[in-house]
């Protein structure tokens, strides 16, 4: 049997000011990590000679979640994601970027807590990311049904349910040119500065842009919703700071970009994971460039 990876559960709703709230948050640390049961239907499995996983493939967006038996009512905005790599999870889960560590043995899988960072955000944006992680924390199986939408069936005490995820439609980025409207990244919340303009244009397997201060490029690569960057080259012109501070941190998370979606609003969601600290970078279309 192969073990987890354990990590720590960061508090969702310290910041919230919803006293409610933080009660439960407090409760939920006090929980026992369930151990989970996996199910995958035998067409969907893997090759035995492959350690690829069919849920590994794309982003997953919430689109049902039945608990007690009695469909629950999602908020419209913002979309709760779910990305599976071989070895960790990652996704947007209402108000903030989660993640955590499982691995697999056979149909086996064993699940710790989740991680998240720490923005405040409405009350009924928290109450519907605590209930969706601690779901998540309660996972008992799994499965790819035949419509190719995935359902986590989980337990939590006397309260069960089903989440469906269905798979995200990936887009071209090819051709496409982007301007950074917001950055959520707990080492850096004054990015992106207002005096500086942060672009990405993905072209025949290259991206090229402003970083802030000088223009960049460098060779990429596209396999399902992952998105792998070179290190980039580029100008060397100098700028005062924070310009030239936000612009090596904006390369770096360049490189170790976990995943990409185009959001129904036609934005690009880039997350990353540096070996310090996570976050996500959200783009608009670069209008200018049509």
């Amino acid at each position: 049997m192969i073990k987890l990876s354990s990590v720590i559960l960061v508090g969702l709703l310290s910041a919230t000011g919803v006293n409610d709230l933080k009660v439960v948050a407090d409760r939920s640390t006090t929980i026992p990590q369930p151990t989970a049961t996996v199910l995958i239907p035998q067409a969907q499995m893997p090759d035995e000679q492959s350690s690829e996983n069919p849920a590994e493939r794309t982003t997953w967006i919430l689109s049902a979640w039945t608990e007690r038996s009695e469909p629950k009512i999602l908020l419209a905005s913002p979309e709760i994601t779910l990305n599976l790599s071989p070895d960790q999870f990652t996704g947007f889960a209402s108000c903030n970027q989660y993640g955590g560590s499982y691995e697999l043995d056979q149909r086996q899988i064993t699940v710790g807590p989740i991680r998240s960072t720490r923005k405040a955000c409405p009350e009924e944006i928290m109450t519907q990311e605590f209930q969706y992680l601690r779901a998540l924390e309660g996972a008992t199986r799994y499965e790819l049904d035949a419509q190719g939408q995935l359902q986590i069936v989980y337990s939590q005490g006397e309260i069960s349910g089903v989440l469906t995820f269905k798979p995200q439609s990936i887009d071209s980025l090819d051709g496409s040119s982007w301007t950074l409207q917001t950055w959520d990244d707990p080492q850096s919340p004054d990015f992106p500065l207002a005096e500086t303009a942060i672009t990405l244009s993905f072209a025949e397997g290259r991206i090229a842009g402003s970083s802030g201060c000088n223009r960049y490029m460098a060779a990429y690569e596209v396999e399902g919703n992952r998105l792998k960057v070179d290190t980039p080259a580029g100008t060397l012109k100098a700028c005062p700071e924070p310009i030239m501070g936000q612009e090596s941190k904006f390369l770096a998370a360049l490189t170790h970009i976990q995943n990409y979606q185009i959001t129904p609003d036609q934005q690009l969601k880039i997350i990353y994971q540096t070996p310090n600290h996570s976050g996500a970078m959200v783009f608009i279309p670069d209008s200018s460039s049509n």
